[in-house]
């Protein structure tokens, strides 16, 4: 019988393709966790369809906001565990650029969030357009067998409090969804690792669609390959920046 994650590689395979399959399967290698670019802002000004940033960018700055696509990413607060050089990428991508994600890579200790809490509060806000988020996944990665690790991605507005919790190898959560939608919500995300080595990487997906109620759907796919279609989407956004600096 086939694994969960299996089930859920055999869903990205025919829902994204074999490319995007490709560049996700290569995240759990050990090359694709290299040191962050010493580089520090790229992007994140009105008009940018990616980001990426350290954490020292915005512990220096109070205030840090960050603009990709139609979101704006404001209200960083309350982090825990970070240390300067881990490295923040924000995109849009998926199908119809539904898919928008966080994920946070680490930058200290080889690569590794070793044993510890990591986490920060933040808020996602459309600020231009007529599209409303949907639902929200989150996930964590390593490239070391052993680790114990749970990721949570938390809504802490209204009108949704759920929790979206992780603890596969490399997967993904089931998905949280707002009901009615929304146009501005506020997460705590928090990785809480037990043992082993360390996670590498974590992820927080948000499928957003056309704010048209009644009538507004999202193909039955989408939610479950947020977090996942955001790893290899990430990684193609890290190289661009690498080769760049």
């Amino acid at each position: 019988m086939a694994s969960p994650l299996q089930r859920l590689g055999s869903r990205l395979k025919a829902g994204l393709g074999t490319t995007l399959m490709a560049s996700s399967s290569c995240a759990m290698g050990f090359a694709f966790f290299s040191a962050p670019a010493s580089a520090a802002l790229t992007g994140c000004a009105q008009g940018d369809t990616s980001g990426q940033f350290l954490y020292s960018d915005i512990s220096s700055n109070p205030g840090f906001t960050c603009y990709v696509g139609d979101k704006l990413y404001s209200n960083f607060s309350n982090f825990s565990g970070l240390a300067a050089n881990d490295t923040f990428s924000l995109f849009q991508g998926g199908p119809n650029d539904s898919i928008h994600s966080l994920s946070v890579q680490g930058g200290s200790n080889g690569g590794y969030f070793t044993p510890g809490t990591y986490g920060f509060d933040y808020k996602v806000t459309v600020w231009q357009g007529n599209q409303a988020i949907q639902n929200y996944s989150t996930g964590a990665t390593t490239n070391i067998p052993g680790v114990t690790w749970q990721k949570d991605l938390k809504s802490t507005g209204t009108p949704d409090s759920a929790t979206a919790t992780n603890n596969s190898l490399g997967g993904t959560s089931q998905f949280s969804t707002f009901n009615p939608l929304v146009t501005a919500a506020d997460f705590t995300t928090q990785l809480t690792v037990s043992a082993g080595v360390g996670v590498t990487q974590w992820t927080d997906a948000l499928v957003q669609t056309p704010n048209n109620p009644p009538s507004a759907s999202v193909p039955a796919p989408l939610p479950l390959l947020g977090a996942s279609a955001a790893f290899g989407l990430s990684r193609r956004l890290r190289r661009r920046v690498r080769q760049a600096a």
